[in-house]
């Protein structure tokens, strides 16, 4: 496969005062061109650190490993320069939190036409045309008047929108969303979706969108990649892992969600500091035994296209 995105043995941990805390162990994974590949898995499991790893967006001191090559370079040895190039014009970023991501005392016509001018390289009326086209393409009904609005003015899910439309503007190859419905209602839910379907449609890029919300990744994602403690467990086509879930804790999600009765899954995810032996998911799965608790599992070729980490599979 022709990989856009590579992720070589990527890992990713924090000092603290409890020990290292193992946030990214050991990820890899790819992005062909064209591809969305959703990131899933609970709160606190490492998706959107390994979101930041990728651009390299983390405070310093913290230690990453492995590769990660994008169009055949390695961000991870890259200078500051040369990531900032990539930043924005290369690789989009949208923040799962816009209330923090918009510069509160500027105005959103503002912000938006400076990132076309550092992302896309316009000024002046080009650049004013071509923000009232893409404020209008994620459904603004008065595009003029959303230019002259500052963040404070805008709903939460308008601020998701118009922090899109600046990842827009410099037309990336490479979208990274992190958890872009978080907090939204089921209304303004669509409407995220739907931007950013718009946002794939404007830019023909490929994407990793990080979400915990497995209803909206069923709906936007090409293949998916289930994160649990640090690691993957389970990759493959969003549609076969939907269908047939091979790792008992895809099981366990997909049967939390409403229209499968809401079966909540019991227990709590190991330390990322203290990592059990065995597999990380032994002291919630109903399949563990003794052998389970003693080895950690590999990731395990079932099919073609699919991987898993479970012992029932080797």
């Amino acid at each position: 496969m022709e990989e856009l995105l590579k992720l070589d043995h990527v890992s990713t941990a924090f000092r603290s005062r409890s020990g290292l805390v193992k946030a990214v162990c050991d990820v890899n994974f790819t992005v062909a061109p064209g591809q969305i590949v959703g990131l899933v898995g609970e709160t606190g499991c490492g998706k959107s650190v390994l979101g930041q790893t990728i651009l390299r967006l983390l405070p310093p001191g913290v230690e990453q490993s492995g590769r990660i090559l994008f169009q055949g370079k390695d961000l991870m040895t890259m200078s500051e320069e040369e990531i900032r190039a990539v930043r924005g014009k290369k690789i989009a970023y949208i923040n799962q939190n816009p209330t923090e991501a918009l510069n509160p005392v500027l105005k959103i016509g503002t912000q938006l036409l400076e990132s076309l001018r550092v992302c896309g390289g316009l000024r002046g009326g080009e650049a004013r045309r071509q923000a009232l086209e893409i404020l209008a393409s994620l459904s603004f009904d008065d595009p003029e008047e959303i230019m002259n609005k500052y963040p404070m003015e805008l709903s939460g899910g308008m601020k998701q929108r118009a922090l899109t439309a600046m990842a827009m503007c410099g037309k990336p190859p490479f979208l990274i969303a992190d958890e872009p419905t978080k907090g939204l209602d089921a209304l303004i839910r669509g409407q995220v979706i739907e931007s950013l379907e718009k946002f794939v449609d404007f830019t023909g890029c490929s994407g990793l969108i990080i979400t915990h919300d497995l209803k909206f990744a069923r709906a936007m994602c090409d293949t998916l990649a289930l994160m649990y403690a640090g690691e993957i467990v389970e990759c493959g086509p969003a549609k076969k892992l939907f269908s047939m879930p091979k790792h008992p804790y895809l099981s366990a999600l997909l049967a939390s969600m409403p229209q499968n009765g809401m079966h909540v899954l019991k227990g709590s995810s190991c330390s990322l500091i203290d990592m059990p032996e065995g597999c990380r998911f032994a002291d919630r799965c109903p399949y563990a035994d003794g052998e389970c608790r003693a080895r950690h599992p590999e990731m395990r070729s079932v099919g073609e296209d699919r991987m898993v980490r479970c012992r029932r599979y080797d």
